[in-house]
Parts: structure tokens; sequence; C-alpha cells
């Protein structure tokens, strides 16, 4: 795709072809506005155009590796198209080494709901979704820390980077996101040794519950479909087992990879264990110094690296809220014994960030 892509160090892991782990970015350091808090987030200086960088392939390789290093990077009033957000979605890991076959994600419940957008893999994100996937009689919890979740992990082949703009802005709706390094460094190095070894199940329901509702038949599903963003996201069960300990390719460090909305249990434990396992990570999740929280404005950007953060809406919309998704596929999940915690790396370099 571009010069850059021949020079980056390539590592095989597994028969996939990886690159990295890269190092700071400081080429973007001018045009960074400031760091949201120290664990996790970067807002770029107002001005600063996502459109102006999508054919520069050095640009964008720093920036997919900045959103890499800090969870989710914010830039304000953009004019960023819906193809301009697919290309750029794809470019970021192209451009960081993901697999050949790794495309943009093209949501199961595509083509048959109207709030997708014209291109399969721009996903239209609004309250009617979530109003349609439930039957007025069922009762939902009304605690917005019970939608924590990293995008589609129910997929073989999960989520690199996402691209969210948002179009309509309410009062309230603010996004948070959680850091996967900061919880990981969190956890005692005897309990990191165990979830290691760890993998768990993911699963989504909610989507289950919209096709026997609806009659559907998922993206995916049907043998001559192509995959849902690459050929081994297929089928209609929408399950995948990951390491619970997953390494970012991009940065080399660890973070934990479960969420409460699509992790359903720990692999070869009792149920009370996983369960008890996995409500202290999500304890963990919920701790401040892990997050951040955005106060969205009209036509602002997101970019955020699903593989090492997870994230949620805050309920207390007071109107419509709207905006285009675009979700990269990237690499199968794996734990690198090679890699490291981003706290010790960083310590062992005399970085902040």
């Amino acid at each position: 795709m571009s010069q850059i892509t021949e020079t980056l160090t390539t590592l095989t892991l597994n028969g996939t072809d990886l690159r990295g782990p890269f190092e700071y970015p400081a080429s973007w350091d001018n045009q960074i506005d400031r760091h949201l808090t120290p664990a996790i987030g970067t807002q770029i200086k107002s001005g600063v155009q996502l459109s102006d960088i999508l054919n520069n392939d050095k640009l964008v390789h720093e920036l997919a590796v900045l959103i890499s290093r800090r969870g989710v990077v914010v830039f304000k009033d953009q004019n960023l198209n819906e193809e301009q957000q697919a290309k750029l979605g794809q470019a970021l890991g192209e451009l960081t080494g993901k697999p050949k076959d790794s495309k943009l994600h093209i949501h199961p419940l595509t083509p048959d709901f109207g709030e997708f957008g014209q291109a399969p893999a721009v996903f239209n994100l609004d309250d009617k979704f979530n109003q349609d996937n439930y039957d007025e009689e069922v009762e939902k919890s009304e605690h917005a820390a019970e939608n924590w979740h990293t995008d589609i992990t129910f997929e073989n082949v999960p989520s690199d980077y996402a691209i969210l703009k948002m179009h309509t802005v309410p009062a309230g709706g603010d996004t948070l996101w959680s850091s996967a390094y900061t919880i990981y460094d969190k956890i005692s190095p005897a309990l990191r040794t165990f979830l290691s070894t760890l993998t768990a199940t993911h699963h989504a329901p909610t989507f289950q519950d919209a096709k026997r509702k609806y009659g559907i038949t998922f993206r995916g599903e049907k043998p001559e479909d192509v995959g849902r963003g690459s050929d081994e996201n297929r089928g209609a069960k929408l399950q995948a087992s990951h390491p619970i300990i997953r390494t970012n390719p991009v940065t080399g460090w660890h973070g934990v990879f479960v969420n409460k909305c699509f992790t359903k249990k720990i692999d070869g434990l009792k149920k009370d264990e996983s369960d008890a396992l996995l409500n202290y990570l999500y304890h963990l999740q919920n701790s401040h110094d892990a997050q951040v929280r955005y106060q969205w404005s009209k036509n602002d950007v997101a970019l955020w690296d699903n593989r090492t953060t997870t994230h949620c809406c805050t309920l207390d919309t007071t109107g419509p809220r709207a905006g285009n998704r675009v979700l990269g596929i990237g690499e199968r999940p794996y734990y690198d014994t090679k890699g490291s915690s981003r706290a010790e790396n960083l310590k062992s370099k005399g970085l902040a960030f």
C-alpha cells in the first residue's frame, strides 16, 4: 500500500504475519491539544482534519500507533464523509500490519435494518437499534455501567480500530472508555500469570434475540455470503473463544480482554469460579483512574483501539443521539510471552505516555 509498509519489522506468530511493536510517534506531538488523562485519551488540536491526512500513509501509520498507545484519540469538528471514514478505518490496520484478508466489519444484521448506512461497513449508530432489539415487556437495567463492551468480540477475528463520527448530539450521552492496559497493570503478577493461561467465551445473545424476533438471516450466515470482514467471521452462532490477556501487536503491551456485554464464561472453570473472576475484572474496569469520559460536540470523531479498551455510553440523553461508526477487522487475539506491561515498559524508558 505504501513505502512505509515495506520497511516495518515483521513478526510471525502462530502463522499470522504481524508488525510492530512501534515507538511513540513524536511527529504527532505538535498536533496534540492535550492528553485527557494519564492512562487513556488524547485530544487533537482544533483545525486538524482527518480528511487532509488520508493519502499520507506515514501520518496514518503514526496516528494508528498513537491510538494504540493512548487507547482513544479525539478530533473536533471533522468534515470526514462516510467513504473517507471507511477508507481510514481500513488504512489504520493495513499500515500497522494486519492480515491481508482482514477488511471492514459488516454487522450481522445488515442489510435488513434501516439504521445502517448505504455502505455496508458504515454502521449508523442510533437509539433505534437498541429499541428494536427489546420487547416492551423486557425490563432492562438502568445502570449505564452494565453496557461496558468491546466491539464485536463475538467474532473469531474481532475489531482492531473503530472510528465514530457523531452527527446528532443531545445533552448527555457522553462516552467513557476504560484502558485494558491499566486494568492489567492493577493485577498482581501471580494472577496475571494465571489469567494468561485462560480463554473466555464471547457471545451476542442480543443479536440472536433480534434474529428470532424478526426472522432474519445474519450477514455471513449463508455459505455463499462473504464473511463479516474476514472469511473466519461466518455463520449464525456469533460465538468465539479468546485469551483473557491479549497482546496488542502495535504496542507489544498486554491488556485484559473481557467485557460485560459479550464475555459469558471463562473456559475450563466452574461457573462460580468464572463469575467471581470476571466480576473482579469488571470491577477493575470501573476504576476512575483507568477511564476517560468524553462529552461530544457535533461532528467530533473518536478513534479507538478495540484490542485494548472497553467503552460505554451514558444513558442520560435528552434527545436523539446518532453517528456513523466503522470497525476495522484485525488479527485473531493472542497472548505473546514477549509482551510487556504498559506501565513497566514506559517506566523502563523514562516516559509518561
